[in-house]
């Protein structure tokens, strides 16, 4: 093995344009090789002090919460969340956010008989902001809430009870209003009847 390897040499010395040439390969790889790994440690220092803006809907009993958080290691500016379909979305303008900061709010209760008769389940998120020195970011991805609202949510919630509860005064505030509305247009008649009289007997 070792006579193949010095003739091997010999044959490498003796021949130089091979030689060169064989140097010439390793250089290349050589500077490959370090360009990307500049290239993955710029990248990861990027990462490490850009922010980057999640969003997320949270059910807790009948509060469908909508989150927003920086998880990343800079301050965001001029933050927006795009939701489809459109929903009540608080968050569509965020001037700062700093790092690891988490605002949240409530943008929708579901009843327990629309829990399994939603038609939307699927929201699409967009989103987009800039850090510091202006540079922008932006991304896209889809949540299904269909898996939270699942029957423990709902038949074991303590919430059911006053979910239930409520179903069944909604609709006698419904009939209250509707009397208050007549109510009010009878007290409408009778203060123009009476200013009609109170005009005759000037």
């Amino acid at each position: 093995m070792e006579s193949l390897w010095n003739s091997l040499l010999c044959f490498i010395n003796s021949n130089s344009a091979l030689w060169s040439f064989l140097v010439t390969i390793a250089t290349i790889v050589y500077v490959i090789l370090t360009y990307r790994l500049l290239r993955e440690t710029a990248k990861a220092r990027k990462l490490q002090s850009q922010p980057y803006i999640i969003a997320d809907l949270v059910l807790k009993g009948i509060s469908l919460k909508m989150i927003v958080k920086n998880i990343g290691n800079n301050c965001a500016l001029n933050v927006k969340v795009e939701v489809e379909p459109a929903i009540n979305n608080p968050f569509s303008k965020i001037d700062f956010l700093a790092p690891e900061r988490e605002i949240s709010n409530v943008i929708k209760y579901i009843t327990h008989g629309e829990a399994f008769n939603l038609e939307n389940s699927k929201y699409k998120f967009k989103i987009f902001y800039e850090d510091p020195y202006k540079e922008k970011y932006n991304h896209e991805y889809s949540i299904d809430i269909s898996p939270l609202l699942n029957a423990t949510n709902y038949n074991e919630s303590e919430n059911k009870e006053i979910v239930d509860k409520l179903n069944k005064i909604l609709p006698k505030f419904d009939s209250l209003k509707d009397e208050l509305h007549s109510i009010a247009d009878s007290s409408k008649k009778i203060a123009d009847y009476l200013k009609d009289i109170k005009s005759k007997f000037k």
